[in-house]
């Protein structure tokens, strides 16, 4: 019975977003890739109607443009940090732990570690200053 409720969720679900099983199967396969290889799988891709492609890259392209945004608020904030250390304050600044910080950035967790010192020194922060809420006070 629990399976038959399972697989009527799953139904439900598809029905929904107006995909098939092997299309949401390749959408999360491509959505959770490790490496660039996955996410340009021609066979994955091929499994996605053009429908979903295209909201697919329009999302892509809007998310682009917000971290682009934010970026160059960052930059107007602080001037003296380098992009990378930017991308690491963006990332830390929205609440991400240093291990999400280093897997959304696809770095090491000991180098965003140094980043983050890196960051600290150059706003002036003592290792008990909360950088977060550093980086949110400044914020206009």
């Amino acid at each position: 019975m629990e399976l038959n409720d399972y697989a009527n969720t799953i139904d439900q679900i598809l029905h929904m977003f107006g995909m098939t099983k092997t299309e949401l199967m390749a959408l999360l396969k491509l959505a959770k890739a490790k490496n660039a290889d996955t996410v340009y799988d021609k066979e994955l891709m091929e499994q996605l109607d053009h429908k979903t492609l295209r909201n697919i890259i329009k999302v892509a392209n809007q998310i682009e443009h917000l971290q682009a945004c934010h970026r160059k608020d960052m930059h107007e904030r602080f001037p003296m940090l380098t992009p990378a250390e930017l991308d690491v304050c963006r990332l830390v600044e929205q609440g991400l732990t240093l291990k999400e910080v280093a897997n959304a950035l696809d770095k090491s967790v000991s180098n965003v570690s140094t980043v983050r010192g890196n960051i600290r020194k150059k706003l002036g922060l003592t290792q008990d200053d909360d950088l977060r809420r550093a980086l949110l006070d400044n914020k206009s």
